[in-house]
């Protein structure tokens, strides 16, 4: 591991959506932004639409393929931007003209796009991302598991985060639990359904307990704690709930 690559996991290790992911994943997130920081500020784009589209390339191949390695990603670079400058070339050529509107195109320019586009095959060969390469079903059900895989371990759903606060009828400081909720940018927050307080609770479940619809064992069964806990928890009723929620 290079030490760009180490410096990028240590800044990504203080994003609230990096702190509680696997190494691994950390570090394939830090390959992909050093790769694509060194190719955008490497000098060989001529301004920034040619920087946008490099970068829009990029994360396009990134979002259909799974490169396992530094050196994948560093081949993939050279493939992006490799297909950047046929672009440009295929501009020039289709702005060559003289004044009086005949084209003139120098054999030069055709061989340098003719060079380029074989090099653009031969590393999507390389990378396995030729478009004319047919894939069976079972590698494409293997490339989907993987990625569903990444993606979760990526995109962890919910964290429960413990907040204190001070109880209102009796003034007393205690914690009480709080479910953060993963969304694409942000998350929801909401007041845990299984806590109250510190204290292994949902109110739902409890009173159809006390109502006699469910029996104590379904009970400590779908709060995955024993019968003994779903009896004194009931016995501590009033002790549990905050002083608001008991009127």
């Amino acid at each position: 591991m290079n030490d760009a690559v180490k410096n990028e996991m240590s800044k990504l290790k203080r994003l609230v959506n990096f702190k509680n992911v696997d190494t691994t994943v950390l570090e394939k997130a830090a390959q992909r932004n050093v790769v694509l920081r060194d190719l955008i500020s490497s000098g060989n784009f001529i301004d920034d639409k040619e920087k946008d589209l490099a970068k829009k390339i990029f994360e396009n191949y990134l979002s259909k393929l799974d490169f396992e390695n530094f050196s994948d990603l560093s081949t993939l670079s050279m493939l992006v931007y490799n297909e950047v400058l046929a672009g440009r070339l295929q501009r020039t050529i289709n702005d060559s003209s003289t004044k009086d509107g005949k084209s003139y195109v120098s054999d030069k320019l055709i061989k340098s796009l003719s060079d380029l586009t074989n090099q653009i095959l031969s590393l999507k060969l390389k990378l396995g991302v030729d478009a004319d390469k047919k894939e069976d079903e079972f590698t494409t059900l293997n490339l989907l598991k993987k990625r569903f895989a990444q993606h979760v371990l990526e995109n962890r759903a919910e964290y429960t985060l413990w907040v204190p606060y001070t109880c209102s009828g009796c003034g007393k400081q205690d914690v009480e639990s709080h479910l953060l909720r993963l969304r694409v940018k942000d998350y929801d927050v909401l007041k845990h359904p299984f806590f109250s307080g510190r204290f292994l609770w949902n109110s739902k479940i409890m009173k159809d307990v006390e109502d006699k619809k469910i029996t104590i064992e379904q009970a400590a069964r779908y709060l995955k704690t024993s019968p003994d806990y779903i009896t004194w928890a009931l016995n501590q009723k009033g002790r549990i709930l905050p002083t608001t929620e008991n009127k």
